[in-house]
């Protein structure tokens, strides 16, 4: 601006959004988008003789893993602005990343299906974001300076497994009812494999229609994480294996 003795107010617009350093001299105000504003003098000795600063460091995208319960099980994740990474939410294991100096723009970060763990939720704070558990991704789009953290959370399947034993054995058919949210109904014989289903957690039940010529003489149920579990009241914890032996005799 010279030293010409006059006071210049001006505004300056950044729109490419990249991080780095912006430097004016002479007499002027800069405003920026967070509300700060820099002023520069001379004090006559000619331009330049004053510059002001202000540094932009970029903007930041944290994502953190929560697995129910905690679990060595590593998580991958897609994006649209750097390589695929892992995370692990287990005692010491990182459960977090941090992405620095990013430009303002759009980013997405998606989480790879897991075999056995359900996505639950995706909840981001900071800057402005669309979520989709469907999709198992978040859309994330950055100003100047915004930092957002998404947080996955996944909760592990348990599994309720039902045996049948019969004395003596015997090929005759038994029919089970379950009760509880996609626990299906299913049929065993003494010489078939357990039932094996994989569910939420939550509370469900199990109970046998008994043959005529059958008598129920034992309903049994252990848990991996040695809770009392009984037919009438299995209260599946994630990662917990429920089994159930139903032996019958022959009356």
């Amino acid at each position: 601006f010279g030293d010409s003795g006059m006071s210049v107010s001006c505004t300056v617009t950044i729109t490419d959004g990249q991080p780095g350093l912006f430097v004016i001299t002479g007499t002027a105000k800069l405003f920026f988008e967070d509300d700060v504003t820099v002023t520069v003098k001379t004090d006559g000795s000619g331009a330049n003789s004053h510059p002001a600063e202000k540094e932009y460091v970029g903007s930041r995208i944290i994502v953190v893993k929560d697995a129910e319960w905690d679990d060595p099980q590593p998580f991958e994740f897609t994006t649209s602005f750097t390589d695929s990474f892992q995370l692990i939410d287990y005692k010491s294991l990182d459960n977090k990343i941090t992405f620095d100096n990013l430009s303002a723009g759009t980013y997405i970060v998606t989480e790879t299906e897991q075999n056995g763990w359900v996505l639950d939720s995706i909840e981001c704070t900071g800057g402005k974001t669309e979520v989709s558990t469907d999709t198992r991704s978040a859309r994330i789009v950055l100003g100047l300076n915004d930092v957002v953290e998404c947080v996955f959370t996944n909760v592990e399947k348990g599994h309720i497994i039902v045996d049948k034993v019969t004395d003596p054995a015997s090929a005759d058919v038994f029919s089970f009812t379950t009760t509880g949210e996609g626990y299906e109904p299913f049929s065993l014989t003494d010489y078939q494999a357990p039932n094996d289903q994989a569910l939420m957690p939550g509370h469900y039940t199990v109970s046998e229609t008994v043959p005529a010529d059958w008598a129920l003489s034992d309903a049994v149920c252990s848990s991996s994480m040695d809770d009392d579990e009984t037919i009438e009241d299995i209260d599946l914890q994630p990662g917990e294996v429920v089994t159930c032996v139903f032996t019958n005799t022959v009356k």
